[in-house]
């Protein structure tokens, strides 16, 4: 499984999450039924304001915006989406949430 590191955001941005699923499926196989969560990974976090609109899918990638989260809190996000195929398939990646803004 591979893990992916996102670049930080400050907690009053917005960010849209890459999820590349190219190396997982085989050619002609299409994507649907984008899912993405986020929880917490490390800190704490008094809102979870992360996930802002519904996953949409392009290709082989699955894109997520997110917002807000909590300064100095590390996220772990999960993509998951159906193949035409009848797999179910995963990502996961982690974005820290900066302390202070760029």
């Amino acid at each position: 499984m591979s893990i992916i590191t996102f670049p930080p955001k400050p907690a009053d941005s917005y960010q849209t999450l890459v999820f590349d699923f190219i190396s997982q499926i085989q050619p002609g196989i299409t994507l649907s039924f984008p899912y993405v969560t986020a929880t917490v990974w490390s800190g704490a976090d008094d809102s979870l304001v992360l996930i802002t609109d519904p996953a949409t899918v392009s290709g082989t990638k699955v894109y997520q915006l997110v917002g807000g989260g909590t300064p100095g809190t590390i996220y772990k996000v999960t993509a998951t989406v159906l193949t035409s195929d009848g797999q179910s398939l995963v990502l996961t990646g982690y974005i820290p949430v900066l302390t202070d803004p760029l």
